[in-house]
């Protein structure tokens, strides 16, 4: 993977965002563009990673490369066995066509809950269950690597 300075300064940029927040009083205007801006270009650089890496695993070919006078380079892994490339999972169309009916699903459950019980009781509710997907996913995450 090349060196990316944005990408670099993007991350200082959530990172100090982040910890400058506790510290200092950063306008919230400010706060936010720089924090959102930063977030883009890091989750843009990444979809775009993550989107050669599905081009090639559906057997297309890299893009060659090119020295500084603008000639194709000749690279050294065309003699190499293919390796198997591994499969990523994307997003179909009837995958996207789900999204309005379970967030409707989703809505209409919040109305219910609040027509039905006050609000201590959501909001208890809401907590316990991000607070057991938080634990879920910081499981998958870890788990690995324990």
């Amino acid at each position: 993977m090349s060196y990316n300075p944005l990408l670099l300064l993007s991350y200082a940029g959530i990172a100090g965002l982040w910890v400058g927040a506790q510290v200092i009083d950063i306008p919230y205007v400010v706060n936010l563009m720089l924090l959102v801006t930063s977030i883009l270009y890091a989750a843009c650089h990444w979809s775009l990673t993550l989107r050669e890496e599905q081009a090639l695993a559906r057997g297309e070919s890299p893009p060659k490369e090119k020295d500084e006078n603008g000639n194709e380079k000749e690279s050294d892994d065309d003699d190499e066995e293919e390796e198997e490339r591994p499969q990523y999972e994307t997003l179909t169309s009837k995958d996207a066509m789900q999204f309005p009916l379970l967030g409707s699903a989703s809505l209409f459950g919040l109305y219910c809950a609040f027509k039905f019980f006050d609000k201590e009781t959501v909001n208890l509710i809401i907590s316990v269950y991000f607070s057991l997907v938080g634990v879920a996913a910081l499981t998958a995450t870890l788990g690995p690597t324990l």
